[in-house]
Protein backbone atom coordinates (compact mmCIF):
# COMPACT_ATOMS: atom_id res chain seq x y z
CA UNK A 1 0.00 0.00 0.00
CA UNK A 2 1.52 3.31 -1.08
CA UNK A 3 0.50 6.57 1.12
CA UNK A 4 1.18 9.76 -0.44
CA UNK A 5 3.83 11.98 1.52
CA UNK A 6 1.29 14.78 1.62
CA UNK A 7 -0.90 12.93 3.28
CA UNK A 8 1.64 11.27 6.18
CA UNK A 9 2.71 15.35 6.41
CA UNK A 10 2.27 16.99 9.21
CA UNK A 11 -1.27 18.93 8.46
CA UNK A 12 1.08 22.82 8.14
CA UNK A 13 3.53 21.05 6.24
CA UNK A 14 0.77 19.59 4.11
CA UNK A 15 -1.19 22.67 3.13
CA UNK A 16 1.97 24.10 2.63
CA UNK A 17 2.90 21.09 -0.04
CA UNK A 18 -0.70 21.63 -1.37
CA UNK A 19 -0.35 25.13 -1.85
CA UNK A 20 2.77 24.53 -3.92
CA UNK A 21 0.91 22.10 -6.32
CA UNK A 22 -2.16 23.92 -6.69
CA UNK A 23 0.30 27.34 -7.50
CA UNK A 24 2.43 24.88 -10.31
CA UNK A 25 -1.16 23.94 -11.67
CA UNK A 26 -2.34 27.78 -12.05
CA UNK A 27 1.31 28.57 -13.63
CA UNK A 28 1.04 25.55 -15.46
CA UNK A 29 -2.53 26.56 -16.75
CA UNK A 30 -1.11 30.45 -17.61
CA UNK A 31 1.48 28.97 -19.49
CA UNK A 32 -1.04 26.93 -21.75
CA UNK A 33 -3.74 29.73 -21.76
CA UNK A 34 -0.38 32.62 -23.04
CA UNK A 35 0.74 29.98 -25.66
CA UNK A 36 -2.82 29.24 -27.27
CA UNK A 37 -3.28 32.96 -27.17
CA UNK A 38 -0.25 33.70 -29.01
CA UNK A 39 -1.23 31.08 -31.47
CA UNK A 40 -4.52 32.43 -31.85
CA UNK A 41 -3.46 35.84 -32.37
CA UNK A 42 -0.65 34.87 -35.46
CA UNK A 43 -3.06 32.85 -37.17
CA UNK A 44 -5.27 36.10 -36.75
CA UNK A 45 -2.78 38.30 -38.54
CA UNK A 46 -2.12 35.62 -41.09
CA UNK A 47 -6.13 35.82 -41.80
CA UNK A 48 -6.21 39.31 -41.80
CA UNK A 49 -2.92 39.98 -43.95
CA UNK A 50 -4.56 37.72 -46.60
CA UNK A 51 -8.06 39.25 -46.28
CA UNK A 52 -9.68 42.29 -48.61
CA UNK A 53 -8.91 43.76 -45.41
CA UNK A 54 -5.16 44.61 -46.52
CA UNK A 55 -5.30 44.16 -50.57
CA UNK A 56 -4.59 46.21 -53.20
CA UNK A 57 -8.08 48.30 -53.58
CA UNK A 58 -6.80 50.64 -56.22
CA UNK A 59 -3.24 51.92 -57.96
CA UNK A 60 -2.97 55.27 -58.75
CA UNK A 61 -0.36 56.87 -60.97
CA UNK A 62 0.99 60.47 -60.50
CA UNK A 63 2.45 62.88 -62.83
CA UNK A 64 2.23 60.96 -66.32
CA UNK A 65 1.50 63.44 -69.11
CA UNK A 66 2.18 61.70 -72.31
CA UNK A 67 2.05 57.62 -71.18
CA UNK A 68 -1.45 56.69 -70.79
CA UNK A 69 -1.83 55.83 -66.56
CA UNK A 70 -3.51 52.44 -67.89
CA UNK A 71 -0.27 51.54 -69.88
CA UNK A 72 1.43 52.37 -66.70
CA UNK A 73 -0.44 50.35 -64.51
CA UNK A 74 0.06 47.16 -67.22
CA UNK A 75 3.43 47.69 -67.10
CA UNK A 76 3.89 47.94 -63.26
CA UNK A 77 1.86 44.38 -62.88
CA UNK A 78 -0.02 44.71 -59.62
CA UNK A 79 -3.45 43.25 -59.60
CA UNK A 80 -5.82 45.08 -57.83
CA UNK A 81 -6.80 41.92 -54.86
CA UNK A 82 -2.98 41.13 -54.23
CA UNK A 83 -2.02 41.49 -50.52
CA UNK A 84 -0.03 44.89 -49.42
CA UNK A 85 1.85 42.53 -46.78
CA UNK A 86 5.09 40.83 -49.43
CA UNK A 87 4.01 43.68 -52.39
CA UNK A 88 6.61 43.79 -54.07
CA UNK A 89 6.83 47.30 -55.20
CA UNK A 90 10.68 47.34 -56.13
CA UNK A 91 10.36 44.95 -58.90
CA UNK A 92 7.36 47.15 -59.90
CA UNK A 93 9.81 49.94 -60.19
CA UNK A 94 12.09 48.26 -62.30
CA UNK A 95 9.54 47.80 -64.77
CA UNK A 96 8.31 50.88 -65.67
CA UNK A 97 11.99 52.40 -65.32
CA UNK A 98 12.47 49.72 -68.03
CA UNK A 99 10.12 52.14 -70.54
CA UNK A 100 12.33 54.69 -72.04
CA UNK A 101 9.90 57.34 -71.32
CA UNK A 102 9.99 57.02 -67.53
CA UNK A 103 13.10 58.40 -65.99
CA UNK A 104 12.07 57.89 -62.32
CA UNK A 105 9.47 56.05 -60.09
CA UNK A 106 8.39 56.40 -56.61
CA UNK A 107 5.97 53.48 -55.31
CA UNK A 108 3.93 53.83 -51.70
CA UNK A 109 1.84 51.94 -49.95
CA UNK A 110 -1.36 52.65 -47.49
CA UNK A 111 -3.11 50.23 -45.63
CA UNK A 112 -6.27 51.82 -46.90
CA UNK A 113 -5.36 49.47 -49.78
CA UNK A 114 -4.05 52.44 -52.46
CA UNK A 115 -0.65 52.04 -53.81
CA UNK A 116 0.48 55.19 -55.45
CA UNK A 117 3.02 55.02 -58.39
CA UNK A 118 4.23 58.50 -58.71
CA UNK A 119 6.67 58.57 -62.34
CA UNK A 120 8.54 61.30 -63.83
CA UNK A 121 8.69 61.24 -67.50
CA UNK A 122 11.72 62.03 -69.44
CA UNK A 123 10.95 65.61 -71.10
CA UNK A 124 10.55 65.45 -75.08
CA UNK A 125 12.89 68.08 -77.07
CA UNK A 126 12.76 67.24 -80.57
CA UNK A 127 12.14 65.51 -83.41
CA UNK A 128 14.63 63.78 -86.03
CA UNK A 129 13.00 62.42 -88.97
CA UNK A 130 14.58 58.79 -90.20
CA UNK A 131 13.77 56.51 -92.73
CA UNK A 132 12.24 54.97 -90.73
CA UNK A 133 10.31 57.49 -89.51
CA UNK A 134 9.80 60.33 -86.57
CA UNK A 135 12.27 59.86 -83.81
CA UNK A 136 11.17 62.22 -80.08
CA UNK A 137 13.96 62.36 -78.44
CA UNK A 138 14.35 63.38 -74.53
CA UNK A 139 16.71 65.97 -73.24
CA UNK A 140 19.19 63.18 -72.20
CA UNK A 141 19.54 61.76 -75.81
CA UNK A 142 16.93 58.69 -75.40
CA UNK A 143 15.10 57.95 -78.01
CA UNK A 144 11.55 57.77 -76.11
CA UNK A 145 9.40 56.87 -79.24
CA UNK A 146 8.93 56.90 -83.31
CA UNK A 147 6.16 58.48 -84.52
CA UNK A 148 4.85 58.45 -88.15
CA UNK A 149 4.33 62.37 -87.69
CA UNK A 150 6.73 65.36 -85.81
CA UNK A 151 5.42 66.40 -82.84
CA UNK A 152 4.20 69.92 -84.24
CA UNK A 153 5.34 71.62 -80.42
CA UNK A 154 8.86 70.24 -80.67
CA UNK A 155 11.32 71.65 -82.85
CA UNK A 156 12.92 69.06 -85.57
CA UNK A 157 17.02 68.47 -85.77
CA UNK A 158 18.18 67.84 -89.09
CA UNK A 159 21.58 67.25 -90.92
CA UNK A 160 21.81 63.32 -89.05
CA UNK A 161 22.09 60.03 -90.80
CA UNK A 162 21.36 57.91 -88.23
CA UNK A 163 19.18 54.53 -87.00
CA UNK A 164 18.48 54.72 -83.48
CA UNK A 165 15.57 51.98 -81.83
CA UNK A 166 13.38 53.25 -79.17
CA UNK A 167 15.15 53.08 -76.12
CA UNK A 168 18.78 53.51 -77.01
CA UNK A 169 20.76 56.98 -77.08
CA UNK A 170 21.41 58.68 -80.09
CA UNK A 171 25.08 59.23 -81.50
CA UNK A 172 26.93 61.64 -79.48
CA UNK A 173 27.54 63.45 -82.54
CA UNK A 174 23.79 65.25 -81.73
CA UNK A 175 24.63 66.07 -78.37
CA UNK A 176 25.45 69.47 -78.63
CA UNK A 177 21.58 69.76 -80.92
CA UNK A 178 19.84 68.63 -78.28
CA UNK A 179 21.03 70.35 -75.77
CA UNK A 180 20.47 73.34 -78.03
CA UNK A 181 16.84 72.08 -78.56
CA UNK A 182 16.39 71.65 -75.05
CA UNK A 183 17.16 75.14 -73.75
CA UNK A 184 15.74 76.67 -77.04
CA UNK A 185 13.58 79.88 -75.70
CA UNK A 186 9.62 80.39 -77.17
CA UNK A 187 10.20 83.12 -78.79
CA UNK A 188 13.08 82.05 -81.18
CA UNK A 189 11.70 78.89 -81.34
CA UNK A 190 8.51 80.94 -83.19
CA UNK A 191 10.94 82.02 -85.68
CA UNK A 192 12.70 78.49 -86.10
CA UNK A 193 11.93 75.88 -88.89
CA UNK A 194 14.45 73.81 -87.61
CA UNK A 195 17.98 72.95 -85.84
CA UNK A 196 20.93 71.61 -88.22
CA UNK A 197 23.44 69.87 -86.87
CA UNK A 198 26.82 70.19 -88.69
CA UNK A 199 30.18 68.77 -88.96
CA UNK A 200 31.49 71.76 -86.56
CA UNK A 201 28.39 73.65 -85.71
CA UNK A 202 25.18 73.50 -84.33
CA UNK A 203 22.61 76.06 -86.36
CA UNK A 204 19.23 77.82 -86.18
CA UNK A 205 17.12 77.47 -89.79
CA UNK A 206 14.99 80.36 -89.42
CA UNK A 207 11.49 80.39 -91.43
CA UNK A 208 12.35 83.63 -93.14
CA UNK A 209 15.20 82.59 -94.00
CA UNK A 210 18.38 82.51 -93.07
CA UNK A 211 20.40 80.91 -90.12
CA UNK A 212 22.55 81.51 -87.17
CA UNK A 213 25.29 79.78 -86.11
CA UNK A 214 25.73 78.65 -82.50
CA UNK A 215 29.14 76.62 -82.56
CA UNK A 216 28.36 73.79 -79.56
CA UNK A 217 25.85 74.20 -76.50
CA UNK A 218 28.03 76.61 -74.19
CA UNK A 219 27.01 79.61 -73.19
CA UNK A 220 23.28 78.97 -75.51
CA UNK A 221 21.29 81.56 -73.00
CA UNK A 222 24.51 84.19 -74.53
CA UNK A 223 24.03 83.00 -77.29
CA UNK A 224 19.80 83.14 -77.51
CA UNK A 225 20.21 86.73 -76.40
CA UNK A 226 22.42 87.94 -79.17
CA UNK A 227 19.89 85.76 -81.57
CA UNK A 228 16.97 87.80 -80.12
CA UNK A 229 18.67 90.83 -80.18
CA UNK A 230 18.94 90.78 -83.85
CA UNK A 231 16.14 89.19 -84.69
CA UNK A 232 14.07 92.05 -83.24
CA UNK A 233 15.63 94.19 -85.85
CA UNK A 234 16.40 92.45 -89.12
CA UNK A 235 14.41 91.43 -91.86
CA UNK A 236 14.87 87.48 -91.65
CA UNK A 237 14.26 87.55 -95.29
CA UNK A 238 17.20 89.19 -95.80
CA UNK A 239 19.32 87.65 -93.36
CA UNK A 240 22.20 85.38 -94.87
CA UNK A 241 23.91 84.26 -91.71
CA UNK A 242 24.11 85.42 -87.64
CA UNK A 243 27.28 84.06 -86.39
CA UNK A 244 27.02 83.88 -82.51
CA UNK A 245 29.56 81.51 -81.81
CA UNK A 246 31.49 84.35 -79.84
CA UNK A 247 27.70 85.70 -78.84
CA UNK A 248 29.70 88.97 -77.21
CA UNK A 249 30.79 89.71 -80.69
CA UNK A 250 28.37 88.29 -83.46
CA UNK A 251 28.60 88.77 -87.12
CA UNK A 252 25.99 89.43 -89.04
CA UNK A 253 26.04 88.61 -93.13
CA UNK A 254 23.20 90.02 -95.66
CA UNK A 255 21.73 88.22 -98.78
CA UNK A 256 22.52 89.91 -102.20
CA UNK A 257 20.16 92.61 -102.53
CA UNK A 258 19.56 93.57 -99.12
Amino acid sequence: MTVSTTAMAHPRIRERLEAVEDEQTRRRSRRFFAVMTIALLALMAVGITRSPLLDVDEIRIIGATTTGPNALRAVAGIEPGTALVGLDLASAEQRLLAMPEVASVTSTRSWDGLVTLEVVERRRVANIVTAEGTLVVAEDGMVVALDDAADPMLPSIAGAMFTSPVGALVPIELTDGIATAAALPSDIARVTDHIRVGSASVSLVFVGGGMAEMGDARDLEAKFDAVRAFIAQVNLGCLETLDVRAPSVPVLARSGGC
